[in-house]
């Protein structure tokens, strides 16, 4: 890993949850055929509790600075 870890914080399960809910739904930009946005979230839901119940904590650098036309806000912030 190359990144400092210094720059890192806990996760929010909340967006960790959402982030993974996603990802089981969405493969790049299309989104899957087959995917069930309610099995998504279950299932998401299940690896947060999973991750939590062993003592995992998932990390998460800062966020980027934006594109020069968003005023320099971080990404997140929109």
């Amino acid at each position: 890993m190359t990144d400092d870890p210094s720059k890192l914080s806990p996760a929010d399960p909340d967006e960790l949850r959402l982030t993974l809910s996603l990802a089981l739904q969405r493969d790049g930009r299309r989104r899957f055929r087959h995917g069930d946005e309610l099995m998504a979230k279950i299932v998401a839901d299940h690896l947060v509790q999973y991750l939590e119940a062993r003592n995992y904590v998932v990390m998460r650098k800062p966020p980027q600075p934006g594109h020069s036309t968003s005023g320099g806000k971080p990404l997140d912030e929109g």
